[in-house]
């Protein structure tokens, strides 16, 4: 009988370390997504800045 109740908590422990490992992953991809997405994104505002700003001066 105790042999099976060290069985389940094992298996109890195991099963969380995973979820926890999952749920881990997850946050880690979205932060990383996040992350990304604003670098990205303030790079092609950056570049589109630039941009603007060589139209006006050959405009002038």
């Amino acid at each position: 009988m105790e042999k099976l109740i060290e069985l389940w908590i094992e298996i109890k422990v195991i099963e969380m370390v995973i979820g926890a490992g999952f749920i881990g992953l997850i946050l880690l991809s979205f932060i990383v997504g996040g992350i990304y997405h604003l670098f990205a994104g303030g790079m092609v505002s950056w570049k589109r800045k630039k941009k603007n700003k060589s139209h006006v001066s050959t405009r002038i």
